[in-house]
C-alpha cells in the first residue's frame, strides 16, 4: 500500500470511530438529560432516539473492520444488518411519534414503524431461505432499511420537531430554543439524506 493510501486509511479509520462516538454521545445525552426536559412535548419519545443513537454507534464501530480491511465474519455481519435495521426503526418511529396527536397512546404511536420494521425482517428471511446469497442479502437489506426507514424516519423526524416547538413553546420559550431544534432539524435532515439516500455503493 502506498503511502498516500495508508494515510487515507488511517483518516477513514478515524472517522468511523468518530462516527460512532458521536452517535454514542447522542444516546448517552438523551438518558441523563432527557427526563429533566418537560418544555417539549417530543421530550417523552427521546428515548427512542436515544436507542438509534446506539445503535448506530454499534453499527459504526462493527465497520472499523472493514475499513481496516478485516472481513466481516458472518455472524458479526448479520448482527451489524441487523442493529442497522433497528436503529433506523427507532428513528422512523420517533419521527412518528413527533406526528401523532398528544392524547393517543406512547405505544400506538410505535405501530407503524414496527410494521415496517417486522415486513423488513420477513423480507431478509425470505430472501435468504429462497436460495439468494448472503453477500446479495446483506447488501440489499441494507438499502431497503436505509430507503424505507432511514430516510422517511430522518426527514419525518425533521419536520417534526419544528411542529412540535411552534405548536407547544410559548414564543418567549420558543426564541430561547430555536437554535438548538434548527440544529437537530438540520442534523436530522442531512443524516436522512447522507445515511438513506445515499447508501453503499
Amino acid at each position: 500500500m502506498t503511502w498516500l493510501g495508508e494515510t487515507l486509511a488511517t483518516h477513514e479509520l478515524i472517522l468511523t470511530l468518530l462516527h460512532g462516538q458521536a452517535f454514542f454521545a447522542l444516546g448517552f445525552s438523551i438518558v441523563f438529560l432527557a427526563p429533566r426536559s418537560v418544555r417539549l412535548e417530543v421530550a417523552r419519545g427521546l428515548s427512542l432516539l436515544a436507542a438509534f443513537g446506539f445503535c448506530e454507534a454499534l453499527v459504526a464501530w462493527s465497520t472499523l473492520e472493514i475499513v481496516a480491511s478485516i472481513p466481516l465474519t458472518p455472524t458479526v455481519a448479520w448482527m451489524r444488518l441487523l442493529l442497522l435495521g433497528a436503529g433506523y426503526a427507532f428513528l422512523l418511529a420517533f419521527g412518528l411519534q413527533t406526528q401523532a396527536p398528544s392524547e393517543s397512546q406512547l405505544w400506538k404511536r410505535w405501530v407503524p414503524a414496527g410494521v415496517v420494521l417486522a415486513v423488513w425482517l420477513v423480507g431478509l428471511v425470505t430472501a435468504r431461505l429462497g436460495g439468494a446469497e448472503t453477500d446479495q442479502v446483506l447488501l440489499h437489506g441494507e438499502i431497503a432499511a436505509r430507503y424505507g426507514m432511514a430516510l422517511p424516519g430522518g426527514l419525518i423526524a425533521a419536520w417534526g420537531l419544528r411542529r412540535q416547538a411552534y405548536h407547544t413553546l410559548v414564543p418567549k420559550r420558543l426564541a430561547l430554543i430555536k437554535p438548538p431544534i434548527r440544529a437537530a432539524r438540520v442534523a436530522l435532515g442531512a443524516f436522512a439524506v447522507f445515511g438513506g439516500l445515499i447508501g453503499p455503493s
